[in-house]
């Protein structure tokens, strides 16, 4: 089976947030670790935040409106650091729970909009075999990548990609766009027959 591909930054994109959030540990591990650095830090401010009202509210209980007032402008003016340190985690924890949700976003468009990658997203010709997967770029023919079937450690059906897992850092894209629905069954099949074996 051959057919010319041509990945767009797009689906680059796409398919390494999916392969990298799913399919990896090193994702996985990120992505916990930032939703809970994000739980934590917001819970914590918020925590510090509800003292502090618990707190006035009962000093209002007790005392004047004049003694609170003075107490207010002493707890702004020589004590504002409390507050600085609220503000710090609750950015924080934004800044965590940001990363969590795009993971990796900023590194694969930095990495596709890199110069030096472009030809990552020139035309070529790729052929799937019994033998295993073979990539050559259509201007430069001699340049081929050639991949046995032994070489992929799995290979992960998403409802737009098949993603061909060279290694946790190394995948193989496939958007399921560039196949006809019967070439892609046959492949499909072809794949199973051939991890299985």
């Amino acid at each position: 089976m051959t057919f010319e591909y041509k990945l767009s930054k797009d689906d680059y994109c796409k398919a390494i947030k999916i392969f990298t959030r799913r399919f990896t540990k090193n994702g996985k591990k990120i992505i916990y670790m930032s939703y809970f650095a994000a739980l934590f830090l917001i819970l914590t401010s918020l925590f510090m935040l509800s003292s502090i009202g618990i707190q006035y509210l009962k000093f209002k209980q007790n005392y004047s409106d004049s003694v609170v007032s003075k107490a207010l402008e002493i707890l702004f003016s020589e004590h504002y650091t409390y507050f600085i340190i609220i503000l710090v985690y609750v950015v924080l924890g934004v800044f965590f729970l940001y990363i969590a949700t795009t993971f990796p976003d900023l590194k694969t468009k930095k990495w596709a909009n890199n110069p030096d990658n472009s030809q990552a997203f020139v035309s070529r010709e790729v052929s799937f075999t019994d033998l295993g997967l073979t990539s050559k770029y259509v201007v430069e023919p001699i340049n081929e990548k050639i991949w046995k079937w032994s070489d992929f450690q799995d290979v992960h059906e998403t409802s737009d990609y098949l993603l061909f897992e060279l290694s946790n850092k190394e995948v193989f894209i496939l958007p399921k766009s560039l196949l006809d629905h019967k070439d892609l069954e046959k492949l499909i099949e072809m794949i199973k027959t051939q991890l299985s074996s």
